[in-house]
């Protein structure tokens, strides 16, 4: 389905948005909690499509999900680290998250099978590197798309060796799967330098949570990831909003300027996107955090270009891009080839994204370099990326009338997206 977005009338944007849980979060907590002994009581996840997918997952393998839809909660519990083997193939549609995740758990369950079913998009990505590590312990993994076969024999090995290149993903499935495992491994990260890396350090603070605890430490110049074999012990938890759909939100408040709050947030957060606060600050924005929320105010966006490493928050990319023409300069943002990995070729379609507007780009291996230019009326094709759908619309908040096909791509994390936007300006979406 498309929609158009118009801009009824140019005026600022004014309102308060309450976003769904972080995705990257959601889904974490809820395969700690299938796994941990005792009930857990997760508060605020994510309502996209990814994070459904995950609880209809561990459903599935046997952990008892409870919703209550009216609190926002979910009581899950756990099974003490024992996945049952489903009848029927579970349905991981098109969350790598979960079909990653559940792939490295699932291998360290002796003597057992499952088969996966991938979404369209998913059969797509790469998934070789995770494969790769998991059929050196001894899995058998049969691709046969759109299923997966994996058929676990525990893991019975000293180390694990990972390139995370493409997607830190890999080391995050396979260390929270490590207290599972039927002797202690470690997991071996070659070409990759931690601090770029933060999603694994959101992984080991939660894993901390759950009651186990990891160790991170240097040998021979290659970064190596051990946590200790036990069982996660299940707790409540809050699951705080998403950055990585805010910085939509923040980009809007940039470029039609008004009053905007945004939340709920902590502001000691473990998401590396939390960085568009400190992005939106240089572009001039008045941010304020009170009670969980920011309160952004913004005049006449009047700021340089950025010059930016995306590395640890690349997510960020599509958005910032899409504010690059309305600043005064040039605006570099690298660090994002592995981007080209993900839903989309995300620096190839956000190159024709811009072009397709009007817009001077620049197109490298690692980086974009946008011009100031003015955007023009266009059709935009969201070739099935949530955040690109997500960004290009933000360009009617300047006057441009802009038809994004395959706009429900939104669903897999921010589902109200349009009807946010609506709510705060005057941009309305007429589906076609």
């Amino acid at each position: 389905m498309d929609h158009l977005l118009t801009q009824i009338k140019p005026q600022q944007i004014q309102g308060r948005v309450k976003l769904g849980g972080s995705k990257s979060i959601s889904n974490r907590v809820l395969l700690l909690a299938a796994l941990a002994k005792g009930t857990s009581i997760l508060t605020g996840l994510s309502d996209g499509k990814d994070t459904q997918a995950m609880l209809q997952a561990i459903a599935q393998l046997g952990a008892e999900v409870n919703v209550d839809p009216d609190n926002h909660t979910v009581h899950i519990r756990g099974l003490a680290g024992r996945l049952h083997e489903p009848d029927k193939a579970i349905e991981v549609y098109e969350s790598a998250t979960c079909l990653r995740f559940l792939l490295a758990a699932c291998a360290c369950m002796e003597s057992a099978y499952y088969r996966f079913h991938l979404g369209e998009t998913l059969l797509k990505r790469p998934h070789q590197g995770l494969l790769d590590a998991l059929r050196a312990t001894g899995s058998k993994i049969h691709e046969n798309f759109p299923y997966m076969e994996l058929e676990g024999h525990g893991i019975c090995v000293e180390k694990i060796v990972l390139d995370t290149g493409i997607s830190s993903q890999y080391a995050s499935a396979l260390l929270m799967a490590a207290p599972l495992a039927n002797r202690p491994f470690k997991v071996v990260l070659n070409q990759t330098h931690l601090e770029q890396k933060p999603y694994i350090q959101m992984t080991r603070s939660l894993m901390q949570q759950w009651g186990i605890e990891t160790l991170q430490k240097q040998e021979q110049g290659d970064v190596v990831l051990s946590a200790q074999k036990g069982c996660y012990q299940a707790r409540s938890y809050q699951v705080e909003a998403d950055y990585s759909s805010a910085s939509y939100f923040f980009v809007a408040a940039l470029l039609a300027g008004g009053q905007l709050q945004l939340g709920p947030f902590d502001q000691k957060s473990l998401q590396g996107d939390k960085r568009i606060v400190e992005i939106a600050r240089l572009c001039g924005a008045d941010i304020r955090y009170q009670e969980g929320y920011y309160h952004i105010s913004c005049d006449t966006l009047q700021a340089p270009g950025l010059d930016l490493d995306l590395r640890t928050c690349s997510d960020l990319m599509m958005a910032l891009a899409v504010l690059a023409p309305f600043l005064q300069s040039k605006t570099t943002l690298c660090g994002i080839a592995h981007t080209q990995f993900q839903e989309s070729r995300r620096i190839d379609a956000m190159v024709a994204a811009l072009q397709a507007v009007g817009v001077r780009v620049e197109q490298f291996e690692d980086a974009l370099c946008i011009y100031p230019g003015a955007v023009s009326s266009a059709s935009i094709d969201s070739c099935g990326d949530h955040r690109l759908a997500m960004a290009c619309s933000l360009w009617a908040l300047t006057g441009a009338h802009i038809t994004i096909k395959d706009a429900q791509v939104v669903e897999k994390t921010c589902p109200r997206f349009y009807e946010h936007l609506a709510s705060i300006s005057s941009v309305s979406y007429k589906k076609e």
